[in-house]
């Protein structure tokens, strides 16, 4: 093939790009109005059902997780919820919130000696906004070098759901629980997970039905807070 003949072919292909790019963002945007949207419908339905019952019964979620450098941390969620829907062309995003109270006399407490080492340990507990500080003993210069922790207080949980015809997938995260660094705390493996809705080659579980038999609010660990594939649609 000579270089007329490569570049020929190199323009035809290239001709070829915005025709199939133009394709490819129908078949998402059209996925995305007769998957995504029904399934971010009934998600949303069921977390008003569901709430609505919980703040009836009262049900509250017990939870323990591990805190990096300190130890485990055990706390309930608090009856309260809140559901923030928003749509716009092309994207569909729930926001849920709520709050978990720690059970402070459920937690350990550490005592910890030391300047560098209670100074690390509330450093960690402002970082987490946890209470439950109280220093025991001071030098000559004020440096705190004995205390006991035992966390207190309450922590904001923040989830998202959010359905994008751009990028063609539903997207769960979980914002809260994270440790030191960046990454999920201890236990709290899988904070969030990424589906892509069919464009009408594959097939995926965006119409599945929402599995409301299962019990949310049972007793369980900070991993669970990360929906099962069955439970969303």
């Amino acid at each position: 093939m000579g270089l007329l003949d490569e570049l020929e072919k190199e323009a035809r292909l290239r001709q070829g790009e915005p025709a199939a790019a133009s394709a490819d963002r129908e078949a998402r945007e059209k996925a995305f109005r007769e998957q995504a949207e029904p399934a971010m419908d009934r998600i949303l339905e069921f977390l008003r059902k569901l709430f609505a019952q919980v703040e009836q019964l009262g049900l509250r979620t017990r939870v323990s997780f591990e805190l990096a450098g300190f130890g485990p941390i055990h706390a309930e969620t608090e009856p309260g919820y809140q559901l923030r829907p928003m749509r716009e062309p092309g994207l569909y995003r729930i926001e849920v919130g709520g709050t978990l109270q720690i059970l402070s006399d459920e937690c350990p407490i550490r005592h910890v000696e030391g300047a560098a080492k209670v100074e690390a340990m509330m450093r960690l507990f402002r970082q987490h906004r946890l209470g439950g500080a109280q220093v025991l003993r001071k030098d000559d210069h004020g440096q705190a070098v004995e205390a006991v922790f035992r966390p207190r207080g309450k922590i904001d949980l923040r989830a998202e759901i959010e359905a994008s015809a751009t990028t063609g997938q539903i997207r769960f995260r979980l914002g809260q629980l994270r440790r030191p660094g960046g990454g999920p705390a201890n236990g709290c493996r899988g904070s969030g997970w990424t589906r892509p809705f069919s464009t009408g080659s594959a097939t995926t579980s965006c119409a599945a039905p929402i599995d409301c038999s299962r019990n949310p609010f049972r007793s369980r660990s900070a991993a669970s807070f990360a929906p099962a594939s069955s439970a969303i649609p």
